[in-house]
């Protein structure tokens, strides 16, 4: 009998302390000065992921027909998702031994569509940013074989102090380049079907 005065006693303290636990979570402020966290999911009304903010150690993997791939390198930043649960889009912010980058993606239904991004080496010799359109892969491709990102179709790009606009062919191939140097001095070339350029520099 004292056995299960001692049982209902627990009972019953236990139960105060989840109604406090839960009141209390209920209540919590809906504003915060500073947070610090090692992951962040946004998910929708089934649970599903829509945004995911993320350290490097937490990022997730790509998902794409509702399949996990392994990434050649994990950065650390934020990750977009369709309703479906696929990965369509992010930022990533890299930290490899001689560099530093940064980019921005937002992808077709199966592969990259255009992106940003930016490199600086750390010995500050070499650094570049830029604008990346692709097209798309085949629909039904394997992206194991193929890749995630197809032809690079138009590119806008600094590499140190010069400048190109490049437009290539559906297979990637340059066609058309736009630049300027980095004395200031502006050059024009178009590729034959061959790949020989022609080149035309405007000079004071």
């Amino acid at each position: 009998m004292k056995n299960q005065t001692v049982i209902n006693v627990y009972i019953i303290l236990s139960s105060i302390l989840i109604a406090i636990m839960l009141f209390s979570f209920k209540n919590l402020k809906e504003s915060f000065e500073e947070i610090s966290v090692k992951r962040i999911n946004i998910v929708d009304n089934n649970g599903k992921n829509v945004i995911v903010i993320s350290n490097q150690e937490k990022f997730p993997l790509p998902i794409l027909n509702g399949k996990e791939f392994e990434r050649s390198v994990a950065p650390s930043g934020m990750v977009f998702y369709k309703k479906n649960g696929d990965e369509c889009g992010g930022i990533g912010i890299l930290d490899i031994p001689k560099a530093n980058m940064t980019k921005m993606i937002f992808d077709y239904s199966n592969s990259e569509a255009l992106g940003f991004s930016m490199f600086e080496t750390k010995n500050g010799k070499s650094y570049g940013a830029g604008f990346s359109i692709a097209e798309r892969i085949p629909l039904g491709a394997d992206i194991l074989k193929v890749g995630t990102s197809g032809p690079e179709r138009i590119s806008l790009s600094t590499d140190k102090k010069d400048a190109f606009l490049s437009i290539n062919d559906p297979e990637g191939k340059p066609k058309i380049i736009l630049m300027v140097d980095s004395l200031g001095v502006p050059s024009f070339k178009v590729f034959d079907k061959n790949g020989k350029a022609k080149e035309y520099i405007l000079k004071d």
